[in-house]
C-alpha cells in the first residue's frame, strides 16, 4: 500500500497506476473482496469528486472523505469488504484529506485498482469455465 502518491519531483508515481495498484487488486482479490462492493466504493469516492467540482473549496468537502472510514467500518462488520480493504480505505482517507492534489491521487490509485480486479475477476470467471 502506498504511502504517498508524489514523487520528488511532485508527479504522480508509477505504482498509482501500475505495480501497487496490481498488487493491492491481487491483495483484495485473494481476500474476496467482491468487484461490485469495490465499484460501489469508488462510485463513492466520485460522487465526492463532483461535489469538489460543483463547491471548488476543499475544505468543504474533507468531510465527505472523511465519511468513507465510518462506510467501510459498517460494510467491514456486514462482512461486505474484507480487513485489508478496510485497512487500506483507513489509510488512503489519511493521505486523501491532505489537499485537493491528494484527494485526487487518492481517486486515480483506486481506480487503476478498480480497473486490474476487473481484469483479475474476468480471466478467473474464463479459468473457471475451461476447467468445466
Amino acid at each position: 500500500m502506498l504511502e504517498n502518491y508524489f514523487d520528488e519531483k511532485g508527479r504522480l508515481k508509477k505504482e498509482v497506476f501500475i505495480e501497487d495498484a496490481k498488487r493491492m487488486a491481487e491483495i483484495f482479490s485473494n481476500d474476496n473482496l467482491k468487484y461490485n462492493a469495490l465499484r460501489n466504493f469508488y462510485n463513492k469516492i466520485r460522487e465526492i469528486e463532483f461535489k469538489l467540482k460543483r463547491n471548488k473549496i476543499f475544505e468543504n468537502i474533507k468531510q465527505d472523505i472523511y465519511s468513507l472510514v465510518p462506510l467501510v467500518n459498517y460494510q467491514y462488520n456486514r462482512e461486505i469488504v474484507p480487513l485489508s480493504y478496510k485497512n487500506f480505505i483507513e489509510k488512503q482517507v489519511e493521505l486523501a484529506v491532505k489537499d485537493e492534489q491528494n484527494f485526487y491521487a487518492f481517486l486515480e490509485y483506486h481506480k487503476s485498482i478498480l480497473a486490474y480486479s476487473k481484469e483479475k475477476q474476468e480471466f478467473q470467471e474464463r479459468e473457471g469455465r475451461r476447467s468445466r
